[in-house]
């Protein structure tokens, strides 16, 4: 049980914080709209509002963000337009993992504000999205699918030791008092029976 709490809830992959900087130099109503769906979340935190370009570096080389995204002027134009808008977003990648899970996370909304505003604004046709629906675990935590692998996992582990330890016992004292009472046949006891060992004077 204490081995399923700590593997469980201590050992998570699920990334629930993900601080962010941004760098807005088109103030829009499309850039606002985008960053909302980021605030709105629960995952993504805005730390600052930058000014320059240049303070980037400084926020990802200190951790004090794990992204920043940068939106250049002529986005909501673009989109308008419906020319490809470039989004750039740049990551601590010293730790790839966390960075990845993060970059996911960010595609999965920007993919879903594309879809909005292609649909109210009439663009690029009709939109078909595959939508993905877990119907157990619906949020996707990593500790439901954990906890009952760790559970099957013990249970096997602790069972095999068990009987691995219980035949060496046996075969270390010699004799058969546990192992009769398993569903080994004769031949299979005297299989496992250790050879004796003779020792000279």
């Amino acid at each position: 049980m204490l081995q399923c709490l700590i593997f469980g809830y201590a050992a998570s992959f699920d990334l629930n914080t993900v601080a962010y900087a941004v760098l807005d130099q088109d103030h829009s109503a499309a850039s606002v709209a985008l960053l909302s769906r980021l605030d709105g979340s629960g995952v993504f935190q805005r730390q600052a509002d930058l000014a320059r370009a240049k303070d980037i570096a400084a926020w990802i080389d200190n951790g004090r963000a794990l992204l920043v995204i940068q939106i250049d002027q002529g986005f909501e134009r673009n989109l308008l337009a419906g020319a490809a808008t470039p989004l750039e977003v740049i990551a601590d990648g010293r730790n790839s993992n966390t960075a990845g899970t993060a970059l996911g996370y960010l595609n999965s909304v920007v993919q879903d504000f594309n879809g909005d505003w292609k649909g109210h604004h009439g663009q690029g046709g009709p939109i078909v999205r595959i939508v993905t629906r877990a119907w157990y675990n619906p949020n996707l935590d990593s500790r439901w699918g954990m906890i009952p692998s760790l559970i099957g996992t013990l249970t096997l582990m602790g069972t095999l030791m068990l009987t691995a330890l219980s035949v060496a016992r046996e075969r270390e004292q010699g004799t058969f008092d546990q192992l009769l009472v398993t569903p080994f046949r004769p031949s299979e006891i005297m299989a496992e029976r250790p050879s004796p060992t003779w020792s000279s004077a």
